[in-house]
Order: structure tokens, then sequence, then C-alpha cells
């Protein structure tokens, strides 16, 4: 902790009262307003946390910055909110990185209060001073620092914002040690809450989704992908309306996993790069290959999830729908929907609704067995190392017995 913040923290809690209206105080108000109710962080920025327990905001403790990034980033995904996480600046901030890289990848919403030093100590070898703006830039949506107190509402609002708009990621707001004990300028009496992610929804066109609609409800052999981007728009319940209503069989990506009810007769699982010998969906591959129309759900046809991108086939039609228009048709040129997956599947469903369906449903009872058969081959296969008494224990077994255990509301966390 730099001397001068280690001496006004001080103050703060001797006296109780000198700092009762500063701009960490209107920060914390700015929090509150968005539905923040805990704050991930150790000791700095120290008023960010004694204005954030004045105001009923509880400060959840980690031991290192990057193990508070994780912690954040698995709040949000589970809470769908913008979390919050604080640093030190300096060699500390820097153990957010990873993190932060990681959530700008999986697009999770996280905003970084990031202690600076003072405005007038800059470019004076202050305690433990780094220049964070270059830092965060390559891991993170957007990063600021906020120069003036006053504003301080303004910088908050466009961080929580741009972190839970459009496609959601991680920003870094930067925060001088002296602005914090600042008295604050008068408020603006700001009513929006900006917290929730998706922030904003907002629907594909809807001629797209009538064509989408009809390419799906004609398809010999249709497939859904659905990426992570299912679970960031909470669009379960509206994926499987649409696998039930056109006898559609859905498959993930390994962020995309639980998007759908795996036990369902026409869900596939994880497919990607890891379909080899005694991979769970090994025998679905023809299901991929073979594909004529292809619905790619919030992803984003990274590497893994297309097995380098060998494993979807060339001469299908796809249709892409996403968030972010950047991702749509990037490695597969496809059929533009761009939107929310949650409105525009709802929309796609209701489409299809209207469209003959009798190709799909009279498809449905030969699709069914050809699922349930490669699960059969799948457990035939891999049933002796799942049962496998071998020492060391084998992987295979660990999961197996973890799988009579696990519920379906199990959150379940890989490293």
């Amino acid at each position: 902790m730099a001397p001068d913040a280690d001496t006004r923290a001080g103050a703060t809690r001797s006296t109780g009262l000198r700092y009762r209206n500063t701009v960490a105080h209107r920060l914390a108000d700015c929090l509150v307003r968005h539905g923040v109710r805990d704050v991930f962080g150790q000791s700095l920025p120290s008023m960010v946390h004694l204005a954030c327990a004045e105001r009923g905001i509880r400060q959840v403790a980690y031991r290192t910055e990057n193990a508070g990034g994780c912690m954040a980033d698995g709040y949000a995904r589970a809470g769908q909110r913008v979390a919050v996480v604080t640093a030190q600046n300096g060699p500390a901030a820097t153990l957010l990185v990873p993190p932060l890289a990681e959530a700008l990848k999986a697009s999770i919403p996280v905003v970084a209060l990031v202690q600076d030093v003072s405005r007038d100590a800059a470019d004076r070898n202050a305690f433990q001073e780094l220049d964070h703006r270059p830092l965060f830039g390559p891991c993170t949506k957007w990063v600021r620092q906020v120069a003036d107190g006053a504003r301080i509402e303004d910088y908050v609002d466009q961080a929580f914002a741009t972190a839970a708009s459009g496609r959601p990621g991680p920003v870094a707001l930067l925060l001088p040690a002296d602005l914090l004990i600042e008295t604050a300028a008068p408020g603006t009496e700001r009513r929006a809450a900006l917290g929730a992610s998706p922030l904003d929804r907002c629907v594909a066109a809807p001629d797209r989704i009538a064509e989408a609609a009809a390419l799906l409800a004609q398809a010999a052999n249709p497939l859904v992908i659905a990426g992570g981007g299912v679970h960031l728009s909470d669009a379960s319940a509206e994926l499987a309306a649409l696998q039930e209503l056109a006898a559609l069989p859905v498959a993930t990506t390994t962020m995309g996993k639980g998007a759908v009810d795996e036990t369902h007769p026409l869900s596939v699982g994880v497919v990607g790069y890891f379909m080899g010998r005694r991979g769970a969906t090994r025998f679905h591959r023809p299901l991929v290959e073979q594909a004529d129309v292809v619905l790619l759900v919030g992803t984003r046809t990274n590497q893994n999830g297309t097995d380098s991108w060998s494993l979807y086939p060339q001469a299908a039609r796809y249709i892409h729908l996403d968030i972010d228009g950047g991702e749509v048709g990037r490695n597969y040129e496809a059929l533009r929907l761009v939107g929310d997956a949650k409105l525009t599947l709802a929309a796609l469903t209701d489409a299809l609704g209207r469209c003959d369906r009798s190709r799909r449903l009279a498809a449905r009872p030969a699709l069914d067995r050809r699922i349930r058969d490669a699960r059969r081959a799948h457990r035939a296969e891999a049933a002796p190392v799942l049962t496998s008494d071998a020492r060391p224990i084998r992987p295979e077994r660990i999961m197996a017995e973890l799988a009579t255990l696990l519920t379906p509301d199990t959150i379940v966390v890989a490293d």
C-alpha cells in the first residue's frame, strides 16, 4: 500500500467522519445503483472498499489478484451480472491480466477497479507506479483513467455499459488514490441500472429469420451447433423449443455444454477437437460431416470447436446467429442473423411454426434411433476404462464415479 493511501485510509477508520462524501462514496453509490452486492478485493483501493462497506456492499477477499479475477469471472457467469474486482497498482495489477484475458475470450462482463498513483506523483517513481493503460489494453474491451472526480458517474456508467452490451467482456477503470478522497461534486441523480447482462437485446432482421426458417424446415440433414453465447443470453429454453418444434439435432461446443438437455433424444453432446477414440461423441461424427444446413448459435467457430476447421462440412449451407456481427461468417460464409440469441431463437421458432415441417417431423424417428445407437456405441467402447480397477486410478473412472453424484444443478469448474 502506498504511504499516502495508508495514512488516509487510517484517518478514515479513526475519525469515521472526515471522508463521508468523497468520490469513492459516489462511486459506491453508482455500484449500488447498478445492483452490485459483492466486490472482490483485497486492500486497495482502500477508499473504495471503505465506501462500499458503508453502502452495504460486501467485500469478498482474495489472496492474489489472479484469484480475485477468476472469482469475479465465475460470479458473472453464474449470476448473469457484471462482476466487480479491485486491484492494487503496479505488479499486483499485472496479476489481473490472465483472468481478464480469459473473460475477454469467453465474453464475460467484469469491471476491474484498479488503483493508480496520486496524480501529483505521476511519473516520479511513486510506489509501484506502472502505466496500466497499455497493460490492460489487449485484455479488455475498454480501459480509462478517471482524472476528474466530477465525472466519476460518467465513467462508471460507461464501464458497466461497455462490459454488458454487445458482446460482453471485461473493462478496466483506473482510479488515482488522491481522486478517491476528494469531496464529491453534486450528483446527477441518475437512475439507470446497468449491471445485468446482457444489457441490451435486439432481434435479427425479420427477412433473414424467415429465410433461415425455410432452410431448416426443408433440410435433409440439419444440425444446430450451440456455443457459449446461448448461456450468456440465457437462451436455453428458446433453443430447446426450437429443437423440439422442428426435430433438430443439437450439438454444442465446450463453451456451450449444457445449453440443451444432454439426455434429450435429439441432443448430440459436445463436438469439436476430441471426437477421437473413446470420445463421447465419436460415433456422432457423421451427423456433423453429413449436415446440409448448419445453424451456428453464439459460437466463434474457433479452433477447438471445429477441430482446427476440419470438422464442419464445406458443402453445407450455414446460418450464423451471434450478437457480434464481426464473428458471423468469420470462418464459414453464412446467412447472417445478428442479434441476441434469446430473442432471435424465439423469433426463429415462431417463423418455423408457420413453415411446413412435415419433412422434419417424418425424419425424427430415424434420427432418434441414430443418436441413440451412437450413444450406445460410445458406452460399449468406453466401458473398459470407465469401470477399470487399474492403479493408479484412470481419469475416466474418476469422472464416471463423479457422474453418479452430480445433479442437474451442480456447477462443475475445471482448471
